[in-house]
């Protein structure tokens, strides 16, 4: 015999916990990238020190990276986002449903 599985509609499958910490772990990355370059831009090309490492790690392939990964956290925050507005919304409409079915059962 097959058990049936009821989910509660406040359960919104932790889309709003998701979509906090992608979109502020994508800010935190844009911010990043930001100021490394504008660290990269407005310093002078130096040999040694903390200075020339970020300049390197401007140049490198890894700053694009760093904006590839804030852009995707982002996307995913926003459409998981949605996701949790529409869970909230169908989260008002079954209340509304039981709260009218709890109304009829009353009356009979």
């Amino acid at each position: 015999m097959i058990k049936e599985r009821h989910f509660s509609t406040h359960q919104d499958f932790k889309t709003g916990i998701f979509f906090k910490i992608s979109i502020l772990l994508g800010i935190i990355l844009l911010i990043f990238y930001i100021i490394l370059l504008l660290i990269h831009n407005l310093t002078e090309k130096t040999d040694s020190g903390l200075i020339s490492i970020i300049q390197k790690l401007a140049n490198s392939s890894i700053a694009e990276t760093i904006l590839a990964f804030a852009i995707i956290f982002i996307g995913l925050g926003l459409i998981s986002y949605f996701f949790y507005i529409q869970f909230s919304k169908l989260s008002k409409i079954t209340d509304e449903i039981e709260k009218i079915e709890e109304d009829d059962e009353i009356e009979w």
